[in-house]
């Protein structure tokens, strides 16, 4: 194993529980779930092997999934909805047939997540990040990806601690990113320390954002379960 791939490693979440719990709770209408475990696997083996870009589209691909299931089983406890799918209308209701559940997933991203956004089960942090790894998708798998830049996550200490720190010669701040999602025109924010993520450093700008999306889709994997109807 030579360094690059060590810090890369050493940068993706260390454990899936999130995952495991997820896959346990995909409901059993939904034909998908095997696939959902496969892209994860395969968003953490192309981080490994050096290909951000491929990784960060195979993650949202894993999300897009998960929110589909998420509808699915939102809508056997009541949850009601309309989604344009290939020019058509697809009801989602308790009484939906199963053959138009798997059409969610032709339906577009930001209109599943829009769904559950209209739901009420979820608050604005979690759909922010959906929103987020699948803006990071649609970036790599069409265009540019996002300028990431550096972020103190305690910007706000006074300017005593601020002096403070930078006259220390043991001070270290605090890492984390930023990057704007232009779509939704939201700035979304990693702090390195709240996602146990260790240091990301030694990546390149692009393996950043990959090692970025592979913990928002851990994260939201887990808010999606911990808010289930």
């Amino acid at each position: 194993m030579d360094d690059a791939e060590h810090y890369r490693r050493e940068a993706i979440p260390r454990t899936g529980d999130a995952v495991v719990a997820f896959f346990l709770q995909s409901h059993s209408r939904f034909l998908y779930r095997d696939q959902f475990i496969e892209l994860v696997r395969e968003a953490t083996l192309a981080f490994v092997a050096g290909c951000p870009r491929a990784s960060i589209i195979v993650a949202g691909e894993a999300l897009l999934r998960a929110i589909c299931d998420t509808i699915v089983r939102s809508a056997a406890s009541g949850l009601e909805g309309v989604l344009r799918v290939n020019g058509k209308n697809v009801a989602i209701s308790p009484n939906v047939e199963d053959d138009r559940m798997h059409e969610l997933l032709e339906a577009n991203f930001s209109g599943l997540i829009q769904v559950l956004e209209k739901s009420g089960l979820f608050d604005a942090g979690v759909t922010s990040k959906l929103r987020a790894v699948c803006y990071l998708r649609n970036c790599a798998a069409h265009g540019d990806l996002p300028l990431l830049t550096e972020w103190d996550p305690q910007d706000h200490r006074s300017g005593g601690a601020l002096a403070e720190a930078l006259w220390s010669d043991q001070f270290e701040f605090p890492e984390g990113y930023r990057f704007l999602n232009a779509k939704s025109n939201e700035t979304i924010s990693f702090d390195c320390t709240e996602y146990e993520c260790n240091t990301l450093r030694s990546l390149s700008a692009a393996e950043r954002l990959a090692a970025i999306q592979l913990h928002l889709l851990l994260r939201s994997l887990r808010d999606l379960s911990q808010t289930r109807p």
